[in-house]
């Protein structure tokens, strides 16, 4: 095992002359040489920034992220980003997604991550069954005829609304969306399962 302290968030690459290709790739705090087909897949918690018309004008966060685990499968950064999607004003509430992404540390829109662990290549499926397994955010939103908008609700039989000042002051629980699927459900669910290790057995 090969590593090297690094002190910002940036994805190299390195190869050998030999025929039996290396790639250093990147880890929060070390660069960790594995071969083209590893046998160790990293996991960790991305943040991906949000453009205006998507954040939450009932979320109090500032900036808001879009949140997501990702499985990182190779050296150049491609894998799969595991998260929470759709909206909390569908009466099934959020879904679960696993869909696979070039590359995101080269994405325009991906912000910073945290390391979570590593995973067993061979146990992968597993891993996907844990975060399939969790509970999804939801419905949270629905229509005010009142105010002709769209807003979180107290009850939902019949639907109730907050007044102008509790949504002004955020003077109601907060939002479960994505973030919450992360942190609330998705990341105890991984630590309990005991397939991750803080870091792949040494050759």
């Amino acid at each position: 095992m090969f590593e090297a302290s690094v002190t910002n968030y940036r994805l190299d690459r390195s190869s050998t002359s030999d025929s039996d290709s290396l790639i250093l790739y990147y880890s929060p705090t070390r660069f960790v040489k594995m071969t083209q087909e590893p046998q160790y897949y990293r996991v960790s918690r991305v943040w991906f920034g949000m453009s205006g018309n998507l954040r939450d004008p009932h979320v109090p966060d500032s900036p808001q992220f879009h949140h997501a685990i990702f499985v990182q499968k190779d050296g150049s950064g491609s894998g799969d980003v595991h998260h929470a999607i759709g909206d909390v004003t569908n009466p099934h509430g959020m879904r679960y997604e696993k869909k696979f992404r070039d590359s995101i540390f080269q994405s325009s829109t991906y912000h910073h991550e945290q390391l979570l662990g590593y995973i067993k290549a061979s146990s992968y499926l597993q891993l996907h069954a844990v975060l399939q397994s969790c509970q999804t955010p939801p419905r949270q939103k629905a229509y005010n005829a009142t105010r002709d908008a769209t807003e979180p609700f107290k009850t939902a039989n019949p639907f109730t609304f907050y007044t102008t000042d509790e949504l002004k002051y955020f003077q109601f629980p907060r939002l479960r969306k994505c973030k919450w699927w992360v942190e609330d459900q998705a990341i105890p669910a991984l630590q309990a399962s005991g397939l991750l290790v803080p870091q792949p057995p040494a050759n």
